[in-house]
């Protein structure tokens, strides 16, 4: 499919194809600089890292949480102050036992007659599903259930029963566990087993219409969100923006965000230079994104330090499945356009 890509050039926003783009700019819009630098990096190629047992791993991952009974416990927020939403307070047990948190905002008219589309939603990194359910009322306004989920060890009440060695960086989830050769010992296997239990339970509630259900989230959330759509082929739509968690050697070498965290840990301990990103490859979106078979409409900031342009387009050009791109000029890591993400859902929800 033909990529589309979208330029934010002050209030404008127009929809061009990535041909139609450069003979546009060639009659003198004044965007030669920023026109170059998108060629660029919009035509990003790093390799695969790829393990030869990468495939197995996975399968193994994903078959290991297909059987796992998370027993799930639902308990409505009785003094909630909306209208037309349900809330519940959702604990599930990941595969280690750990107690796991999540929001689910519940459309009020939906039922096992009348089901809803479902979302769920992945948050940046070092946040939370919120001390109080309100940071995705607005997807749920669409019409939607949404799972509002947490991730372990960061700014949440999510803690972990499987024993963290921190590194050298106090509050660096990214450096826990790097200590060991094997990635099921990784923060990362956990986290990611973690958020595919989440997806799986999704699929699970009586009142989601299980054809429509999306992913979504930014920085994490986004890099999160193509994994899922990776290893979860009934995922129906993929909305990453920024997405982190894209060729972890180009982050750990940039030292962006939590990248940059492993960077020092390699710093430390250079001996584990060849090990950190052997153990890593397995937690790559780029490794993963081929096997995404949903529409994905991703949301790049060009002037994005802590999760790159080339990083998001390296893992964008690998995707085989229909896809855009839209491109904020000069926007930033939190420059995420919630309202697109919201047009999306609609659309999503009235096919």
């Amino acid at each position: 499919m033909k990529k589309i890509i979208v330029f934010i050039c002050c209030a404008a926003v127009v929809t061009l194809s990535a041909a139609d783009s450069v003979k546009k700019i060639k009659k003198g819009t004044k965007m030669t600089l920023v026109q170059k630098q998108l060629e660029e990096i919009s035509n990003t190629c790093y390799p695969l890292t790829r393990e030869a047992d990468f495939e197995a791993f996975w399968k193994n991952a994903s078959d290991k949480v297909e059987k796992h009974d998370p027993r799930l416990e639902m308990k409505e927020v009785k003094d909630s102050p909306y209208k037309y939403l349900k809330i519940y307070d959702l604990t599930q047990y990941a595969l280690d036992g750990t107690p796991l948190k999540a929001w689910l905002y519940l459309p009020a008219e939906a039922s096992e007659t009348n089901k809803v589309p479902g979302a769920i939603f992945f948050h940046g990194g070092n946040g939370s599903r919120g001390d109080s359910p309100i940071g995705c009322s607005y997807y749920a306004a669409c019409g939607f259930a949404v799972l509002q989920t947490e991730f372990r060890l960061q700014g949440g009440i999510t803690s972990s029963n499987t024993p963290m060695q921190r590194g050298i960086l106090k509050g660096s989830w990214a450096t826990n566990n790097l200590h060991s050769p094997d990635p099921l010992d990784n923060y990362f296997y956990h986290a990611f087993t973690d958020q595919l239990l989440w997806v799986k339970t999704m699929f699970k509630l009586p009142f989601v219409n299980t054809k429509k259900v999306a992913v979504m989230g930014a920085s994490q959330g986004g890099g999160t969100s193509l994994i899922m759509a990776a290893l979860e082929p009934r995922i129906a739509l993929c909305l990453p923006a920024v997405p982190s968690y894209c060729c972890w050697e180009r982050r750990i070498f940039t030292r962006t965000a939590s990248g940059g965290d492993i960077a020092k840990y390699i710093e430390r301990f250079p001996e584990k230079l060849e090990q950190v990103h052997r153990v890593m490859s397995y937690f790559d979106a780029l490794n993963l994104v081929d096997k995404i078979k949903c529409p994905v409409k991703m949301q790049v900031s060009l002037r994005d330090s802590a999760a790159p342009a080339d990083c998001a387009f390296a893992a964008y050009n690998r995707i085989t499945a229909p896809k855009s791109v839209k491109v904020n000029y000069f926007g930033e890591h939190g420059d995420i356009d919630l309202w697109q993400w919201m047009k999306e859902l609609k659309e999503l929800r009235d096919k």
